[in-house]
Parts: C-alpha cells; sequence; structure tokens
C-alpha cells in the first residue's frame, strides 16, 4: 500500500520538527503496519515516553494502542502488538478505527527533544484510520512459514508426555491470522481407538504472535465450544491428527506442518495425517495459583535493602506501589543526617534520618509542621517537639469522631494538609513515601500524624497529645487512632531517585510433597515501572527449617519441600511523565509430585 503519499509531511523551518508520518491521514492502516514518523534530528532516547507520544482510539481516548516503540537516529516507529484473540479485540490496533496520534512539544516540558536538547517545536495532533472488518487487515510476509510441535530440551518427537489437561504446544516460524485457527483442525486420537468414535478435537489457543513467530496451545475439548469446556484425556498413547488446512499466517498463506512422523499405522489416509506421537501420563506436574489478597496474606518482615513494603491490598487487586502525593518533589535533597529546620515548616527531602545519639528539636515552629521523604523516613535518635499553653485542635477532634469508612468516601491525604496548614494548627506531621521506621524517639507536643506509604515500623516509642496514622503497621503506639485519610497519589511521576518496594508471601508449602519446583508464571502490569518475584526456599530438617538466600529461578531450589515468594516492585526517577506503578496480580507455581 502505497501511504507515504498520504503522509503528513513538514520541517524545513531549521527547528527540531516531525518531517513525515507515513500514514497521516491515511485510510485502510492495516493492524500490522508499522508507523513511521521521521523527524529533522536524532531523537533523545529518554524523551520518549507514554506522555510525549500517544496513540488511542479517536472516539475513546481511554483504549490506547498496544505496542513498541522503536528508535532509529532521526525516526521513531510504532509496531503494533498482533492479536492473539480470534475476535482482534486484543490487538494492538483495531479494526475500521479512526486513531489519533498526541506529539507533545513546545510549550511542554516532558515532549520529544532531539539529542541536542531541543524541544519538538509544537505539541501536533495527527490521525490515520484502520483497515475495514471486511478487507484485508494484515500485510504479513512471503511465503515459508511452517508450523512445528514444541518439544521440551532433551525429548524427540516420539517422548512426549503429557498430563491429562495439558496442552500441545505447537510454534509457527511467522505470525498467525488467529481467525484462521479453529476447534477440530487438529485432533488427538489413541493409538488403539476408532477414527469414527475416539477422536477428540483440540481448541487452540494462541498464547504469542509476532511477526517472527507465534506459539498456539492445543487443548482437548469437551462437548460445549470454548475454553472453560475441556476434557481430560484417559492415560495412554495418542497420535495428533491434522484433519484439514485452515491455519494460515498474517498474509493469508497456508502453514503446513514442517516435519510430520510418517510410518504410523493404523489410520485411513481419508482421515487426515498422523503428525506425532505422545503419551497422556498420570499428573505429576502440580500447579497453585497464588493472588494477593483475601485470605493470602504476607509477611510483614522488614525488606532489607529496599525503600519501601510493597503494597498489599485486602481486595485481591494485586501488590504494587503505594507512594502517596504528600511525601513531596524531594526538592531538599538527602537530609541525611537531618539537623534541624532551619526555620522552615515544610520540608521536601528525598531521604529522611536522625541517627543514633542525636536529638532533633522541632520546637521553633509554633504552628502546622510537615517533613515529607520520597524515601524513608527513620527515627533512630529523638525528635522532639515543646509546645508553650494548650494546644486545641478542631481537626484532631474531627478524626476522632470521624470512622475510617470505605477507602474512596475519606478525605484525600493533600486536601487535609492543605486545610491543616490554613487553620495553622499545632500538628507535627511525618510523610514517607516508603517505610516510616522508629527505633528512637519520637515526643512532640500537640497531635502527630504519622504516614507511609510503606509499613509503619515503631520498634521505639512514640509520646504525643494524639497520634493518628495511615493503616499498615504501627499498632505498637500507645493511644494511637487510624486516620480516616486517603492516601491520593500523585498526577506526574515526582521521584529524584528510582523507588524500590518489596513484600515477602508467607509459607507455600504443598501437602503431597515437592520432587522438584518447575516454573512460576507472574502476571502483572509493569506500567510505568518493573516488578520481578524471587523465591526463597525452604528445606525441612528434624531442628527446623534451613533458609536460603532468594534465587530468580524456581528450579534453583533443589529439595526445598516449601518456598516464600519476594515481590519487587521499581518506579524510576521521573521526568514529569504519568504517575503509572507496576502491579503484580499474581504467581502460579508449577512442581512435581514425589515419585
Amino acid at each position: 500500500m502505497g501511504l507515504a503519499a498520504c503522509g503528513v509531511r513538514g520541517g524545513g523551518t531549521g527547528e527540531f520538527a516531525l518531517v513525515e508520518f507515513v500514514q497521516g491521514g491515511a485510510g485502510g492502516v492495516l493492524l500490522d503496519e508499522t508507523l513511521i514518523f521521521r523527524f529533522s534530528a536524532e531523537l533523545d532516547r529518554a524523551s520518549v515516553t507514554s506522555a510525549s507520544i500517544r496513540i488511542f482510539d479517536a472516539r475513546n481516548p481511554e483504549r490506547t494502542a498496544r505496542g513498541r516503540l522503536r528508535i532509529h537516529r532521526d525516526r521513531l516507529d510504532f509496531e503494533p502488538q498482533l492479536p492473539r484473540s480470534e475476535d482482534l479485540s486484543d490487538g494492538g490496533l483495531l479494526p475500521d478505527t479512526e486513531y489519533t496520534v498526541k506529539l507533545a512539544g513546545f510549550p511542554r516540558p516532558d515532549g520529544l527533544r532531539s539529542t541536542d536538547g531541543e524541544l519538538l517545536a509544537s505539541s501536533m495532533t495527527l490521525h490515520f484510520r484502520t483497515a475495514p472488518s471486511s478487507g484485508v487487515l494484515f500485510g504479513g510476509q512471503e511465503s515459508g512459514g511452517h508450523l512445528g510441535i514444541e518439544l521440551p530440551d532433551g525429548v524427540s518427537a516420539g517422548g512426549i508426555e503429557r498430563g491429562p489437561l495439558d496442552p500441545l504446544v505447537l510454534t509457527s516460524t511467522v505470525g498467525v491470522d488467529p481467525r484462521s485457527l479453529r476447534r477440530g483442525e487438529f485432533c488427538v486420537l489413541p493409538r488403539d481407538g476408532d477414527p469414527d468414535e475416539d477422536v477428540v478435537p483440540l481448541l487452540p489457543r494462541v498464547v504469542d504472535n509476532h511477526p517472527r513467530g507465534a506459539r498456539i496451545e492445543l487443548f482437548p475439548a469437551g462437548d460445549r465450544p470454548g475454553l472453560g469446556d475441556l476434557r481430560a484425556l484417559d492415560v495412554g498413547e495418542y497420535y495428533l491428527i491434522r484433519t484439514r488446512d485452515e491455519a494460515r499466517d498474517l498474509a493469508g498463506n497456508r502453514l503446513p506442518f514442517g516435519r510430520p512422523m510418517l510410518g504410523l499405522a493404523g489410520l485411513s489416509r481419508n482421515f487426515g495425517r498422523p503428525l506425532v506421537t505422545f503419551s497422556v501420563v498420570a499428573p505429576r506436574r502440580m500447579k497453585e495459583l497464588v493472588t494477593f489478597g483475601g485470605t493470602e496474606r504476607p509477611w510483614y518482615g522488614e525488606p532489607l535493602g529496599f525503600d519501601a513494603t510493597a503494597y498489599w491490598p485486602d481486595d485481591g487487586s494485586g501488590v504494587s506501589i503505594r507512594y502517596p502525593a504528600a511525601a513531596g518533589d524531594g526538592s531538599d535533597g538527602p537530609l541525611d543526617p537531618f539537623e534541624g529546620l532551619g526555620g522552615r515548616t515544610d520540608l521536601a527531602a528525598t531521604s529522611l534520618r536522625v541517627p543514633r545519639g542525636q536529638e532533633v528539636d522541632l520546637s521553633e515552629a509554633h504552628g502546622f509542621l510537615i517533613l515529607r521523604s520520597q524515601g524513608g523516613i527513620e527515627i533512630e535518635g529523638r525528635l522532639t517537639r515543646h509546645l508553650e499553653g494548650t494546644w486545641p485542635s478542631s481537626l484532631a477532634d474531627q478524626m476522632e469522631r470521624s470512622s475510617l469508612g470505605p477507602e474512596a468516601s475519606r478525605e484525600a491525604l493533600t486536601a487535609w494538609i492543605e486545610r491543616a496548614r490554613r487553620l495553622n494548627e499545632p500538628w507535627t506531621v511525618l510523610v514517607a513515601g516508603g517505610d516510616l521506621k522508629v527505633t528512637g524517639t519520637i515526643r512532640v507536643d500537640g497531635p502527630l500524624l504519622l504516614i507511609s506509604g510503606g509499613w509503619l515500623r515503631i520498634y521505639g516509642r512514640v509520646d504525643a497529645d494524639r497520634v493518628f496514622k495511615s493503616d499498615g503497621g504501627g499498632e505498637n503506639i500507645e493511644r494511637v487512632r487510624d486516620a480516616p485519610l486517603r492516601l491520593d497519589p500523585p498526577r506526574t511521576n515526582p521521584l529524584r531517585h528510582p523507588l524500590r518496594a518489596a513484600i515477602l508471601s508467607n509459607t507455600h508449602r504443598p501437602r503431597r510433597g515437592v520432587e522438584a519446583w518447575l516454573d512460576a508464571a507472574v502476571q502483572g502490569r509493569e506500567g510505568a515501572g518493573s516488578f520481578h518475584v524471587r523465591f526463597l526456599g525452604l528445606r525441612d530438617r528434624a531442628a527446623g527449617s534451613d533458609r536460603f538466600e532468594p534465587v530468580d529461578d524456581i528450579r534453583l531450589l533443589d529439595g526445598c519441600e516449601a518456598l516464600r515468594l519476594l515481590l519487587i516492585l521499581e518506579m524510576p526517577a521521573g521526568e514529569g511523565e504519568p504517575w503509572d506503578p507496576p502491579r503484580i496480580d499474581s504467581v502460579e507455581l508449577s512442581w512435581n509430585l514425589p515419585r
């Protein structure tokens, strides 16, 4: 398709500008077509973010195009994610849809820049439309792709073993059109079965789809369509059969099976072509899906080496980073050690620590006082504040009378701080984006509010007229109440340094034992950050349990009957992009039972 003639062209002014958007204003853009943007100078990679380039459905701006951005000097490519579902709804681009492209430039500081630091001359809005559902949707590539069976390491085609409900996995050397994969194109038949009575159709599911290859799981299907109704195969030996040739690549080319096995007897040539043999064995591989919330609770020990304890909500919505906007912009840098207010009543640190043996007196502040830290706050020494006279507080009275209620109905912490500042009541407020840890002493006159995006770890003494805290730790403070406040997140990423959070699960010990841990499939959403999971093995012995250092590969937990999950999330330093923290939703553990 000759779209360059339809493209948007510009430039020629000497400024950093978009020279050409190849698909600009075009109709009939294919769902696997790379969108190409050319600029007048080489792009600064750090400026290419989800804030500086947005591609979204013009009628539904919340539905953004999914795919990968690639930078080639002065060219920016967007490679759409290929669909996996038959209805194409999970693809990066949807058919017959008008899309809007927004490129951020002057006067936005978070816009696209050249490697010379020059901001895109102006913000731009561009448009294109994808091909209609009734027409050609994919461009694909020349023919030559084929399918094959995925073999475990060291296993030959005749030695494949599967559990009764486990899928067979096909691989393709090219991307596939998921609309062409239908129930029953592949079937299984017991080696001694009757082709007229014992054939079991297989239900395909595309699990990975890229221009350079795809993976397709084939499940034994039950009597009703859909992956929710599967059939368990009996133990025994089976043929994998292909009954028709409907699978196609993105260009519409037929996908042959690359290396069919020959010489299998007992099947009519009119029925189908035997491809491989495999065995269904009694299940030894076990699985457990670990989700976070409800009855699954964490171990709230201190995650050494991290800034914060990750947020593990009760509603099962996934483990994430809870960062309150009130933790500030870190403009005062690290206050380590923290030595005093210096005449100010609002400090915004990247970290704050009162060392052991040191006392910091806050008595020079007469009204509202707030200490903020993007990372952790540690009080190892003494933090004190003495006020003259009495210390009435209408806000503290309101808090004591208020019930917590649903979190969504609570007052936002940032709004409460502004209200308290205007009233100038003698509050002492500590807000940590990470953990707030007290091994020393906090002793202040007037009300005290302790807020932690992570966990309140109080090992020392906390004493004030009235003490309020955020949820998450701090239960051993005397006469403490949970503050009916919502820790509202920032709109954009304010971090001056990366924020790393972690939390440890409770012990997972399969009741029937473990011969070997096999796999851990982690599901989640990276957002603008990242996540990963490590594994702490436990090995039973007569005097207790041996604990081992965490490993990244669960298969290394040799001889460990149980484990804990170390869930790690990280947000990078920000440059004004939207706040979008990572989240871990679940971990599916797999292991073999003892023989």
